[in-house]
């Protein structure tokens, strides 16, 4: 074989090497861009969502008293002849010490039909309705009531509220129902209040 023939077979060879590498290393940068572009892309549509749950400017709400976590017997729901804070029906929130999204309530009320008291949430900016689980002692937000006309109150009950964002560290704007239900599965609202919460993650 002579030198000119030699030398063209190895530029051969390196052409034939070259090329793929660069071929590979163009997908690579490739697929590092779209990686890129991929997670802009969730990152622009995550803060868009976020932004959409952020708290208004001038909104008017409360915060969850923070009160040491209940268990055992203090979680049972019970009902004592008390005056509610304002004199007329009323329920407080309180957070859970021991997690985000972790809440109990107390409820005062008087002149109801027998039946149980709940709570529906709604996420403030949207109305979304809330996810409220039971807890982990498989508590929900019911509270059964008696019919009385003198000032009750009821409680704690026990009670998840679950996320609408990535973190728990974004504080947003709920909407608390407290509702009545008789005996005959009837329902009325009875008040309406707006707490500053963040949720627990699955």
């Amino acid at each position: 074989m002579t030198r000119r023939r030699k030398t063209a077979l190895i530029a051969v060879i390196i052409i034939g090497v070259a090329i793929p590498i660069a071929a590979l290393r163009a997908l690579g940068v490739f697929a590092v861009l779209a990686s890129a572009s991929i997670l802009a892309l969730h990152d622009a549509g995550q803060s868009r969502r976020d932004e959409r749950y952020r708290i208004p400017e001038g909104a008017v709400y409360l915060v969850p008293a923070r009160e040491t976590r209940i268990s055992g017997a203090e979680a049972l729901p019970v009902s004592v002849a008390e005056d509610s804070p304002t004199g007329e029906i009323y329920f407080r929130l309180f957070q859970s010490q021991q997690s985000m999204g972790f809440f109990h309530y107390f409820a005062w009320v008087s002149g109801l039909d027998e039946g149980a008291l709940f709570l529906r949430a709604f996420e403030y900016n949207t109305n979304r309705p809330l996810w409220i689980s039971e807890n982990p002692a498989g508590s929900n937000t019911t509270l059964r009531i008696g019919s009385h006309s003198e000032m009750k109150k009821y409680g704690p009950r026990l009670f998840v509220v679950h996320t609408v964002l990535r973190t728990t560290s974004f504080f947003y704007l709920a909407r608390f129902e407290l509702w009545h239900s008789d005996s005959l599965g009837r329902e009325q609202m009875l008040l309406a209040k707006n707490y500053r919460i963040t949720g627990f993650i699955d």
